[in-house]
């Protein structure tokens, strides 16, 4: 009776984890599926997945989150990296909002780490994020540490933080490849229309940023140059 009762209760428990998505077991080769807005902000709400992997298979919404409603897939400040792959599948989330006076790491991911970690192939669509006093800002991740992020763009919305914000990542300890963003950025210390601030000997390939980049003090821009090597460089005093 002991030993039926302990499968019985396994089965159930995988069930109740499988049901917030719609199929997969999370493993490499069998990524969980998220379908809706609310399949996407329930992974933030469980850092037991975030080492698994996910495909997008639509497009996403997320209008109907506001103010501090989505809940931000492994903050910075949790302690817990996402350390899984989110393939988007070549489908885009449009409509992210996020509005705070007081929290750190904004963005759809917040902390990616590891050789094997990454986001790919997604989209974001006019992302609107307001941390005017915050660090580390920015559409898809906020600090991405040795991770990937590919085939990624951000098309329209704006990102407004203090220090360290990007248009599509805010502090690249990584490797950021053939992604683009064309978000309007605003910050306080280190930002940039692509990357706010990109660590030493780290990658930026093939990427390119078009918005405009304003703030308060000094920004950092980063992009590539026309003949498609890395180039940085601050500004004061002005927009790019």
């Amino acid at each position: 009776m002991r030993a039926s009762l302990v499968v019985v209760t396994t089965f159930l428990f995988l069930a109740t984890a499988k049901a917030q998505y719609s199929g997969g077991t999370g493993e490499p080769e069998d990524p969980y599926l998220i379908y809706t807005a609310e399949q996407v902000n329930a992974i933030g709400a469980e850092p037991n997945d975030w080492d698994k992997h996910f495909r997008l298979m639509a497009d996403i919404d997320l209008a109907g989150y506001a103010g501090t409603d989505y809940n931000i897939i492994a903050p910075y400040d949790a302690d817990v990296p996402f350390t899984g792959v989110f393939d988007g599948n070549a489908h885009t989330i449009a409509n992210f909002t996020y509005t705070s006076t007081d929290a750190n790491s904004v963005a759809l991911f917040g902390w990616v780490q590891g050789d094997n970690a990454g986001i790919m192939n997604l989209g974001l669509v006019d992302p609107r994020i307001e941390a005017s006093a915050r660090d580390g800002v920015a559409p898809l991740v906020d600090h991405l540490e040795d991770g990937t992020v590919s085939g990624c763009f951000v098309r329209g919305g704006s990102v407004s933080g203090g220090r360290w914000v990007g248009g599509l990542v805010a502090y690249n300890d990584g490797a950021i490849i053939n992604c683009y963003s064309s978000a309007a950025v605003t910050g306080g210390v280190s930002a940039g229309g692509l990357v706010g601030t990109n660590g030493r000997s780290q990658t930026i390939r093939n990427s390119y940023s078009t918005g405009q980049v304003g703030g308060r003090a000094e920004r950092l821009e980063q992009t590539l140059s026309p003949d498609g090597r890395y180039r940085s460089e601050v500004h004061r005093n002005g927009h790019w």
